[in-house]
């Protein structure tokens, strides 16, 4: 992704505030010395070119040689627009340089525009925590192009994240201030994934009390705090040790079902994926059979199971009647799933 780099244009307002005289007064040098240079060489019909290009060559010290010959009075006027010139180029790179420094002290990470940007998000999801889970974790959200935010208190980590392009907050994932400046309040989720059992319970108790609909995942590193950060307020608590050990087995026991479950967890156009829909309240599947809808005709899409509430109806019957609020588990391809949620959406 490439590093942003356009400004606001209040910040160039304030560039052109701060270098308007030096900027000005450099301009005024040039202009006098050209026509100083072009009454000194009047004898020689030099033109507007030829005075231009020896001011130009007298401010800058570049050092080449005179075009016409140069008497007492042209030599002096040579010697004023050097001076002149040097100064005002000097005073305008010195405006230039202070303000790049200042507006570096100022705002060294870009806070105020990435501020702006996260407020323009909703919907989307924050990442806590920036190591390998929780870049892990931000790569899968950006694969599945979902809107994302990343809080992380190393200073570094938010250096990096700014050359990547990503939205990130600098502050520590247990700061109720920093977690709204990520946005929770309009996010969708939240991942927690610091490598401390009992950092992740805190911002886990922190985001909850911010916003009690959202839908927390937190990163366990010991078994047994699955259930703590569970009693804390995640929806979910994954312990990396007991998860990763399953998927060992069972790609030993049944690796043809593991491979086929894994690529369908991954959004690949042309090939299948398993994806989660929920049936809006105007939605025409509301209160309709699977039979009387036939989706697999109509979409493509299987429906491997119904969530509602609390419970999973597996492989639902064709008398099975839909409800607003379902969520369809549905294994489809890319093109199939957009049709479904066309109509699950209306």
């Amino acid at each position: 992704m490439r590093r942003r780099s356009e400004r606001r244009p209040d910040e160039w307002l304030r560039f052109l505030a701060s270098v308007r005289y030096p900027l000005l007064l450099f301009a005024a040098v040039v202009v006098l010395g050209t026509v100083a240079f072009k009454v000194t060489w009047a004898p020689f019909r030099a033109s507007w070119l030829d005075a231009l290009y020896m001011t130009f060559i007298t401010v800058t010290t570049v050092g080449y040689s005179e075009l016409y010959p140069l008497d007492a009075v042209g030599r002096l006027v040579a010697i004023v627009v050097a001076v002149a010139g040097i100064g005002s180029l000097f005073y305008l790179l010195a405006a230039v340089m202070d303000f790049l420094v200042a507006q570096q002290v100022r705002d060294p990470f870009g806070r105020r525009s990435m501020r702006q940007r996260i407020a323009a998000l909703s919907g989307h999801v924050v990442v806590v925590g920036y190591g390998r889970m929780g870049r892990r974790s931000a790569e899968e959200l950006a694969h599945e192009r979902v809107p994302f935010v990343v809080v992380d208190s190393d200073p570094s980590v938010g250096a990096l994240l700014q050359d990547a392009d990503v939205p990130f907050v600098v502050g520590d994932g247990d700061d109720e201030e920093v977690l709204e400046s990520a946005g929770l309040a309009r996010a969708r989720g939240l991942i927690v994934a610091t490598n401390s059992d009992a950092t992740n319970a805190f911002v886990v108790m922190t985001a909850r009390a911010l916003n009690p609909a959202l839908l927390i995942v937190a990163r366990a590193d010991d078994p047994s705090a699955v259930r703590k950060l569970e009693r804390a307020g995640a929806d979910r608590a994954i312990d990396l040790y007991t998860l990763g050990g399953r998927r060992l087995a069972n790609t030993v026991v049944r690796p043809s079902t593991v491979d086929f479950l894994h690529g369908t967890l991954r959004e690949r156009r042309g090939e299948l994926s398993i994806e989660e829909e929920a049936v809006a309240e105007t939605s025409e599947l509301a209160g309709r059979t699977l039979q009387e809808l036939d989706l697999r005709r109509r979409t493509g899409a299987s429906v491997l199971a119904v969530f509602r509430g609390q419970e999973t109806h597996p492989n639902p019957e064709s008398g099975f009647v839909l409800q607003a609020g379902d969520r369809l588990l549905v294994m489809a391809t890319v093109e199939q799933i957009s049709a479904l949620r066309s109509l699950t959406r209306a």
